[in-house]
């Protein structure tokens, strides 16, 4: 199966901003130094997840200014560094 679990959370904001939570479960047996994830919406934006070890979680947080076209968007893993 996949080496990294990848979820993502939505929140939007009643001033307009939208805050996207992402979390990276590791199912590998090696500790993942850096985790990039693009997410794309109105235009693409790269978030790091940070020392991530076996079947741990890391997660980091995504501010999206108002404004901003994100009612739809998708998250995939665009490079990891072990």
């Amino acid at each position: 199966g996949p080496w990294v679990d990848l979820d993502a959370e939505a929140t939007r904001w009643p001033d307009g901003r939208t805050l996207v939570l992402l979390e990276a479960e590791n199912k590998s047996k090696r500790w993942i130094e850096r985790l990039t994830v693009a997410i794309q919406c109105d235009k693409t934006r790269y978030a790091d997840i940070r020392d991530i070890g076996p079947a741990q979680i890391g997660q980091v947080e995504v501010s999206i200014a108002a404004g901003t076209s994100c009612e739809s968007f998708q998250v995939s893993i665009d490079s990891a560094v072990w």
